[in-house]
């Protein structure tokens, strides 16, 4: 084990045996350890996104908007029923795929809204989000609205996004389905 009267900064990557070099006059021994290079940076980012999106892949096909509870449990398994606080008169189940936690909320016996987080690791990619966009595309294109801050497809029956103040939290949503269930109720004052 090396010891060094200092501490190592971020970014210097220690390797105990030192790498031969190729030099004008010779060749030399590189110092035992060298900051880590930008291309060795970018394959490591490269390779974390590829496990990310592999992790994504053992989903076996993330549900879809518009499938039944059947068909949601063919893909995820067991689900745990949970209180619905997010659509008014849904039916919410809770899903762990690892290391995804899923939440299905369903309206008249349809999928209508799915939450996605990560239950351990990083907050869900742009990679990952892109992936599940393509999932619910049904071969329509995607468009991100800076202004909403939502992604809208081209049919616009259907949008994407992530909770505001809780980006590790990606949503998408049946429209209609979530407008109607979510304006049922308003504008009455009963029990005021």
């Amino acid at each position: 084990m090396l010891l060094f009267p200092f501490p190592i900064p971020d970014g210097i990557a220690l390797d105990p045996a030192p790498a031969l070099t190729h030099k004008a006059g010779g060749v030399s021994p590189d110092p035992p350890f060298a900051f880590e290079s930008q291309r060795t940076k970018s394959m490591n980012k490269s390779i974390a996104v590829a496990v990310a999106l592999l992790a994504l892949s053992s989903l076996s096909a993330p549900a879809r908007i518009g499938e039944t509870f059947e068909e949601v449990s063919q893909r995820y398994g067991v689900g745990q029923k949970q209180d619905c606080d997010r659509l008014p008169g849904g039916e919410k189940h809770y899903f762990v795929k690892s290391p995804y936690g899923i939440e299905v909320i369903l309206l008249n016996g349809k999928t209508v809204m799915e939450v996605v987080h990560r239950t351990q690791g990083p907050q869900i990619s742009e990679d990952e989000k892109k992936e599940l966009l393509k999932v619910n595309g049904d071969n329509h294109a995607w468009s991100f609205s800076k202004r909403e801050n939502h992604w809208m497809r081209s049919d616009h029956k259907i949008r994407a996004y992530c909770q505001p103040g809780h980006p590790d939290f990606f949503f998408i949503e049946d429209v209609a389905a979530a407008k109607q269930a979510r304006s049922g109720g308003k504008g009455k004052l009963d029990g005021f």
